[in-house]
């Protein structure tokens, strides 16, 4: 899809790469630019309601990657808990943001994603239903497909590594 503004994927997965070049290099330049731009985050997007844009577009599940990335105490959890609702599908996962097509297809990459940003707040029974919610709608052969239609059947491309990924991540921050 092409964008025509910053959207909140971007800006998060850019705060995601800001922290960690700050973790690993330890600099004070490199620490300065991921708190300067937590705050110019915080200013537009979190102004805005933690939206698809810094001015609206309604909610989108990339609000699951600060916490999913390490990037805690920017999205309060209820927050993050909410998002499932506001982009619940009628099999019972979510559509990408609430501007995505109505089509009552389910997501498994946000859907995951959402597992993993919730499972690394520390919301675990949350993520657990969502973990659970995917591994009941894998495919005959146990993957993990990239779509769940509205009558909960999976759909195509499976097995899909970002997917996978992500449970796998999200189990892992509920064993810990």
């Amino acid at each position: 899809m092409r964008e025509g503004a910053a959207t909140l994927w971007g800006a998060g997965a850019t705060l995601a790469g800001l922290r960690a070049g700050a973790e690993l290099t330890g600099t004070a330049g490199a620490v300065e630019s991921s708190q300067v731009f937590a705050h110019l985050l915080e200013g537009t997007f979190g102004r805005g309601g933690w939206q698809r844009y810094r001015d609206g577009g309604g909610a989108d599940s990339a609000l699951a990657l600060f916490d999913a990335t390490g990037l805690h105490g920017m999205i309060d959890p209820a927050r993050l808990g909410a998002l499932r609702g506001e982009l619940s599908r009628p099999a019972g996962g979510i559509a990408p943001g609430a501007a995505w097509k109505q089509d009552g297809i389910s997501w498994t990459p946000s859907t995951s994603l959402l597992g993993l940003g919730l499972a690394r707040a520390g919301e675990h029974r949350a993520a657990r239903e969502v973990l659970s919610w995917l591994a009941a709608h894998r495919t005959e052969q146990g993957s993990l497909p990239e779509k769940v239609l509205h009558d909960g059947r999976p759909a195509q491309v499976a097995p899909l590594a970002w997917t996978a990924a992500n449970t796998l991540l999200a189990l892992d921050a509920l064993a810990a």
